[in-house]
């Protein structure tokens, strides 16, 4: 995570009331910095990927209860596309040619679900994109994609 570190998460629990106001102020550099960041690609994104960005921006305070990941050839390289479903809705980032899932083994996943609390999209200088997704200090997801999906959950 570049703006929102997993030091600040930890800051931000922290028992020492100095140390959590501290880390509170940090995090709220870091939104600011970020939200900037977003603001500074904008012009960079076509209005349909701007639109899917902010939609699955809710990825920030979301429950994931499954991720899925698939994968297919794509010229001499094998890609992937990773679902992720949430309560009422499924996010499907496509062409993953890097990703990584750092989950400890405490958490009941993906057979029960999980609390997301924080995520940052990249724009990288290829075109591709980046999102990490933090859950706490030792729960972390990144992935680098071409585009980005947002629909509803499909019907049981």
């Amino acid at each position: 995570m570049k703006y929102f570190s997993s030091q600040i998460w930890s800051g931000l629990n922290a028992i020492d009331p100095q140390a959590r106001e501290s880390a509170f102020e940090r995090a709220d550099r870091a939104r600011d910095q970020y939200y900037a960041y977003l603001d500074s690609i904008r012009p960079k994104l076509s209005a349909r990927k701007w639109r899917t960005i902010l939609q699955c921006h809710g990825l920030h305070d979301c429950v994931i209860e499954s991720i899925s990941v698939s994968y297919r050839s794509r010229g001499r390289r094998t890609v992937a596309d990773v679902r992720f479903v949430m309560e009422n809705r499924t996010v499907l980032f496509q062409d993953v040619t890097r990703f990584s899932f750092q989950i400890d083994n405490q958490t009941a996943f993906p057979c029960g679900s999980y609390c997301w609390d924080y995520c940052e999209f990249e724009l990288l200088d290829t075109g591709r994109m980046t999102i990490s997704i933090l859950g706490d200090v030792t729960n972390q997801i990144d992935l680098e994609f071409e585009s980005i999906e947002c629909g509803k959950r499909p019907k049981d």
